[in-house]
């Protein structure tokens, strides 16, 4: 099982940034389905050290591989996970880039899984546009759809 978190952690001088030009093509799909204009553009890094930091301060964290993690208009990717132009891979740039959406829009939320529903959500139909399929499945996206 993969987890995608939204945690802080600064950026390290291990991280390697990823230019936007490399994904240029995914946050323009954002701001479409989205509505709104992602600026200042992210900050994207490819880090395993910020993915296991982020996941050592996950309280609900499960012994699940993290994969990606967003906050603050950075987003970090596994170096082991993320291969530019693979789908799937991309549908976790996209969830995270829906999170910085979130954060830079206008829309509140009442409760994270509102947050998470959104993403994820948005990530399927990425995934079901290029003939993939769900990366979360109806029922489960329906579950995050109800705040507790």
């Amino acid at each position: 099982m993969f987890c995608l978190c939204a945690l802080a952690t600064p950026a390290r001088a291990a991280d390697i940034p990823v230019p936007i030009s490399q994904i240029r093509p995914l946050v323009e799909w954002v701001e479409t389905r989205m509505n709104l204009m992602l600026l200042p553009r992210p900050a994207i890094y490819i880090s395993d050290t910020a993915i296991q930091r982020l996941a050592s301060f996950d309280a609900d964290s499960d012994g699940t591989r993290k994969i990606g993690a967003y906050h603050s208009g950075m987003i970090y990717i596994s170096s082991d996970y993320w291969q530019p132009g693979n789908i799937a891979d991309d549908s976790v740039i996209i969830h995270e880039l829906v999170h910085y959406a979130q954060d830079i829009g206008y829309d509140t939320y009442a409760c994270a899984n509102a947050r998470e529903y959104e993403a994820y959500n948005l990530q399927n139909a990425y995934l079901a546009q290029h003939g993939e399929r769900p990366i979360i499945d109806a029922d489960d996206l329906a579950a995050l759809a109800h705040c507790p």
